[in-house]
């Protein structure tokens, strides 16, 4: 939700996902649910009843990230949360039919990845500041990460870059292995900014989670809550 890294690798993409929330917030491990006639994987936020993250298992994963592109004022209610938003994007037969046509007026503001392997991998980003929406494409032949706008200004999302850039500089090759030590791994002193934060006010990484698609089929879902200290994976036959 707060921290995504992408990684083309050869046939297949590794998405990975940190989630930043107060550790007390009630979540359920991934798994797959029938929503609108077609099987989605993700973890379930028990709040909202959205999520941060889901694939079909076919062609399309989505991802969401809280905030647009600088932290914003919240507002004391909004008319639905922004992972039910996610999950709606599922029941579109296309990205751009869903862009087009999703009305999120009074919706928080948030970045979502789209992800489609129809014909080659596609990365569509959409940004919501609460009056517009934003479009763009995205470079699928290059890694990317992205930090929350919410949780983390201008000069820290750079920063985290540098740490990616570095990643990317001492290996020729990264793996999903890499990419999970590298999200569950300290980059800094101060936890208040790192990729595993900490902060006083109970908000923290509570969870990390890896999607590997390959050949227009999910390879794995992983998921690890990092509250627990349990680790659940499913493949595409479970």
């Amino acid at each position: 939700m707060c921290t995504v890294t992408f990684y083309p690798n050869n046939n297949e993409y590794i998405l990975t996902s940190s989630r930043d929330e107060v550790k007390h917030r009630p979540t359920l491990a991934p798994k797959k649910y029938t929503i609108i006639n077609q099987e989605i994987t993700f973890p379930k936020d028990e709040t909202a009843g959205g999520t941060w993250i889901a694939t079909n298992n076919k062609t399309k994963t989505v991802c969401l990230l809280n905030g647009a592109f600088e932290k914003h004022q919240r507002k004391e209610s909004y008319t639905r949360s922004r992972g039910l938003v996610l999950l709606e994007s599922f029941s579109y037969s296309s990205i751009e039919d869903f862009i087009n046509d999703i009305n999120l007026n009074g919706v928080e503001p948030f970045t979502l990845l789209l992800f489609d392997t129809k014909n080659t991998l596609e990365i569509t980003e959409l940004r919501w500041d609460e009056t517009k929406k934003h479009v763009s494409k995205i470079d699928a032949a290059q890694p990317h990460i992205w930090s929350s706008s919410t949780l983390y200004d201008k000069t820290t999302r750079e920063q985290r870059k540098k740490w990616f850039q570095l990643l990317l500089e001492k290996n020729e090759h990264l793996n999903k292995d890499l990419l999970l030590k590298f999200h569950l791994s300290k980059h800094d002193k101060d936890a208040f900014n790192d990729i595993v934060m900490k902060r006083a006010n109970g908000l923290q990484t509570v969870s990390v989670s890896q999607i590997v698609m390959n050949n227009s089929k999910v390879a794995n879902f992983d998921y690890h809550d990092l509250i627990d200290n349990k680790k659940y994976q499913l493949n595409n036959n479970e």
